[in-house]
């Protein structure tokens, strides 16, 4: 029997659509790539995909092997804010990675200087800067803050909120980007398959959610 064929990532499609509905006089007027994004190829990215996928479930282990800090939380009165106390171990990695590129980064592409006063940018956008970046940082911790309330109440089913967590990043990106007009310009086949991947998301949502939740009742009413 011939293998069935795997079905192929809908958001991710519409992705690759309206990077090809991309005008030539767009592309013409784009700045150059500095040297930290410029293309390095498709092996290469695919690779990097791949290391970036592995990685991201090795985050959500690192929250399974932090749950006796969890517990230690919770004998002290934490209860449902009990995973923000393993939430410190575990993100104070991704701190540390993150500032250590966002320097070199920032010296290679010259963007350092966005942060820092100088006479090439105004005060005013150097607040701005610092402001944004700020609320992107404040916004991607307050992810896992929410994340911890949920996880503590799926009981016996606590591995599913990890898949409804990346699911949700994919969700809100995608409206993100519709909301700040990323899609404006591409065709209506685009949109379509946009909307069934987001559709299907809310679906896998409901499925997830609801069949753990069903799950959580037969197991406590069997005790």
């Amino acid at each position: 029997m011939a293998p069935s064929p795997r079905l192929p990532n809908i958001c991710a499609t519409a992705g690759s659509f309206a990077d090809r509905a991309l005008l030539p006089s767009e592309l013409a007027h784009a700045p150059p790539p500095s040297r930290c994004s410029r293309p390095l190829g498709a092996s290469t990215g695919l690779f990097l995909t791949i290391v970036a996928g592995v990685l991201s479930g090795v985050f959500n282990l690192s929250l399974e092997y932090g749950q006796p800090i969890a517990d230690m939380a919770a004998q002290r009165g934490a209860v449902n804010f009990q995973g923000n106390a393993k939430m410190i171990i575990s993100t104070s990695g991704c701190f540390v990675v993150n500032l250590i590129w966002f320097i070199v980064a920032g010296i290679r592409n010259g963007s350092l200087a966005e942060f820092l006063p100088n006479h090439k940018i105004s005060g005013r956008q150097i607040a701005i800067n610092w402001v944004w970046s700020s609320l992107a940082g404040t916004f991607w911790c307050l992810q896992f803050f929410f994340y911890g309330l949920g996880h503590v109440r799926m009981g016996h089913f606590q591995y599913a909120s990890w898949v409804l967590h990346m699911s949700m990043l994919i969700f809100f990106s995608y409206i993100v980007g519709v909301i700040m007009k990323e899609w404006k310009a591409v065709k209506v086949r685009t949109y379509v398959t946009l909307i069934i991947g987001l559709l299907t998301l809310i679906i896998s949502f409901c499925i997830t959610s609801y069949g753990s939740y069903i799950g959580e009742q037969i197991i406590s009413g069997s005790k």
